[in-house]
């Protein structure tokens, strides 16, 4: 969906340590999204964890990459994840680092 983005669901299982942060893995480069995450401890009621933060890889100007997004830890089993591009504010404010 270009308006909302993706949402990626993962769970961990109850004797896999509490996270603070997760790192998101891809092959894409060249890029910038804005992920928020959320937790459940039940699957239905969801809490906000973190975010927004930006995630980016900069290669084509330099080997600059950023794929992990803070979060605050919690007895949550269930983690989702809101992938969305980045705001004009942001993207300007990249571009002025860039430059």
């Amino acid at each position: 969906d270009p308006e909302r983005g993706f949402v990626v669901e993962v769970s961990r299982k109850a004797d896999d340590p509490v996270p603070d942060a997760l790192r998101v893995g891809t092959p894409l480069v060249d890029f910038e999204l804005q992920v928020t995450v959320e937790g459940s401890r039940d699957g239905s009621t969801w809490e906000p964890l973190g975010g927004p933060s930006l995630i980016f890889d900069y290669q084509r100007y330099l080997a600059v990459r950023q794929l992990t997004v803070p979060m605050k830890p919690g007895p949550y089993k269930r983690y989702r994840l809101h992938v969305t591009d980045v705001t004009a504010e942001q993207e300007s404010r990249l571009l002025e680092l860039t430059k």
